[in-house]
């Protein structure tokens, strides 16, 4: 157990996290918390998610939204979880309870400029101007015979495209909206078969909308993504967050 000021530590940098879930970036936020890459902060979550009488699959589910990342801390707090010793024995991972609420607090700190950058990106896509194809629609890629899902956009391209095989030689070059596609496995093995990447990166000049009658699109990815697909209007459906 923690010394006396410890304690108070604990308290204070349990408060800290519990605020941060009430600031703008989070609270006006739908997102899930990203694997962390960090033992003792990714099987926090689980831990205490068992020790609270979830199962061991339920554990592995990220937190959604400012609501899970809160529940996770109020639990973390109030659940009976030896974050020292692994079945009788030191945890290689050890860290003791106020270096984990620090790099806790630091973690939910760093997210917030994922969360400020992704709302500034929303704000920016209002304007459609120019922009053709929404997310969920499904396109074929004129030059390399794909079909895809598009699962996001960016007015220009995010990294330089100008030696792209598919960019060169277009009317607009790079200077147009590129999109994030989820291709069709089966297309891409037949049209790329050294290719294994779940996602494409195409200009827009490059794709057209298919009819629905052609647009079950077969990946992992879209599952992952998107809840549900309408035959008879084409697009897929986003998750509800």
């Amino acid at each position: 157990m923690a010394a006396s000021s410890d304690a108070k530590v604990l308290r204070t940098l349990y408060r800290a996290m519990l605020r941060w879930t009430k600031s703008p970036a989070a609270a006006s936020s739908k997102f899930t918390i990203p694997n962390l890459e960090n033992p003792t902060l990714d099987n926090l979550t689980s831990r205490v998610a068992i020790a609270n009488g979830s199962s061991q699959v339920a554990a592995e589910v990220r937190p959604r939204n400012a609501d899970g990342v809160r529940a996770v801390i109020r639990n973390t707090f109030r659940a009976s979880v030896d974050l020292v010793k692994e079945e009788g024995e030191e945890s290689q991972d050890h860290l003791d309870p106020v270096d984990l609420a620090f790099e806790a607090l630091r973690t939910l700190h760093d997210f917030t400029q994922t969360l400020e950058s992704q709302e500034k990106r929303r704000e920016e896509s209002l304007n459609r101007d120019g922009v053709e194809f929404s997310i969920g629609d499904v396109l074929l890629h004129k030059k390399f015979g794909y079909r895809g899902v598009v699962c996001g956009w960016d007015r220009r391209p995010v990294t330089d495209v100008s030696s792209w095989n598919g960019v060169q030689g277009l009317p607009s070059g790079s200077e147009q909206p590129f999109y994030h596609i989820i291709p069709d496995t089966n297309d891409i093995t037949e049209a790329e078969p050294r290719s294994r990447s779940d996602f494409r990166y195409c200009a827009q000049e490059n794709l057209s909308l298919l009819p629905p009658v052609e647009c079950r699109v077969t990946n992992d990815a879209v599952t992952r993504i998107f809840d549900e697909f309408i035959p008879s209007e084409g697009p897929y459906l986003l998750i509800n967050p």
